[in-house]
């Protein structure tokens, strides 16, 4: 009776590889914006023109992308929490 998910009967609760999937799905805009402001910081320090490269990462996919891969993130993470 107590041997929780390994129990014969028992469920497991929580559906630990859609929950990681969903905070990746969270985290990964916040890391792709750090890592395109250090690259954008390293062309400035050495002299680059950052028009093009502020127009290649300004493209609609892209602003698209950072606001719904969180949102699924979301509904990905309260799936796998309520998987039970």
């Amino acid at each position: 009776m107590w041997g929780g998910a390994a129990a014969v009967g028992y469920t497991r609760v929580v559906n630990w590889p859609q929950v990681i999937a969903g905070v990746l799905f969270i985290v990964w805009p916040v890391t792709y914006r750090h890592q395109i402001g250090k690259v954008h910081d390293k062309m400035v320090a050495r002299g680059a023109d950052t028009t093009r490269f502020d127009e290649r990462m300004s493209h609609r996919y892209f602003r698209v992308a950072l606001w719904v891969v969180p949102i699924v993130g979301v509904g990905v993470l309260i799936a796998g929490l309520t998987a039970g």
